[in-house]
């Protein structure tokens, strides 16, 4: 009955997905499909370059759609090894703070190796598109971004917050494939993040901070997964 019930679950899941690249690729394609008439209607005034143009840049959304699809559905298969989550944390702050900087993006806290064993390339991925949240949030309604991280009880605890807007009314209050409220974002940085920390045998939640923003919360087993 578990099996059954999991299998349910999964093709569920599957149906979602499929809906959602579904709805974002037919989109492109309509905008596709719109530029290259006027292509073909020689008579009207646009510049056939600045169609051409909107048609290779559909194109390029159209192929990141599907590599972040593939990139959530595939198979991960974990490479462990000692990994300095300190050093790793501090790279991706330091990037993001370099992309935004009218964002203020910093490591808290942190001054000591805090070593987990983990799938480094992985989990740098998905501290990578955490914090790339966070710090479009804060961009949004605030100026601040501040990452930290402890060790207790051989779980490491990471805490991303942002002073952003808050999670929206409408939120579903769970991390779902396809759900965002940043125009032209497609929904997949914080299920994608999910999905790593979950394969390292940890949780990624997220809640709403008094009086504005979001807290991320990833729990980590510093001894890595369990298999």
């Amino acid at each position: 009955m578990e099996e059954a019930i999991r299998e349910k679950e999964a093709l569920v899941r599957a149906g979602e997905l499929t809906a959602g690249i579904a709805h974002e690729v037919r989109n492109g394609l309509g905008t596709i499909v719109g530029y290259a008439r006027l292509l073909e209607r020689t008579s009207l005034p646009e510049d056939p370059a600045a169609a051409a143009r909107a048609i290779r840049e559909e194109c390029e959304t159209l192929e990141t759609v599907v590599r972040r699809f593939t990139d959530f559905v595939k198979m991960e298969r974990l490479q462990l090894g000692d990994t300095d989550l300190a050093r790793l944390l501090a790279r991706v702050v330091a990037r993001e703070q370099r992309a935004r900087e009218e964002v203020r993006t910093r490591l808290v806290g942190l001054d000591a190796p805090l070593v987990v064993r983990a799938d480094e390339e992985l989990l740098e991925r998905a501290f990578e598109n955490v914090v790339r949240n966070a710090v479009e949030a804060a961009a949004g309604g605030g100026r601040r971004v501040e990452v930290s991280a402890r060790e207790s009880a051989g779980q490491v605890e990471v805490w991303i917050d942002d002073d952003g807007p808050g999670l929206a009314a409408d939120h579903p209050g769970e991390i779902r494939p396809f759900y965002t409220t940043r125009p032209g974002g497609l929904g997949l940085g914080l299920p994608l993040a999910r999905k790593i920390v979950l394969l390292h045998g940890g949780s990624l939640e997220l809640a709403g901070r008094a009086p504005v923003g979001v807290r991320v919360l990833v729990l980590l087993p510093a001894a890595g997964p369990e298999f």
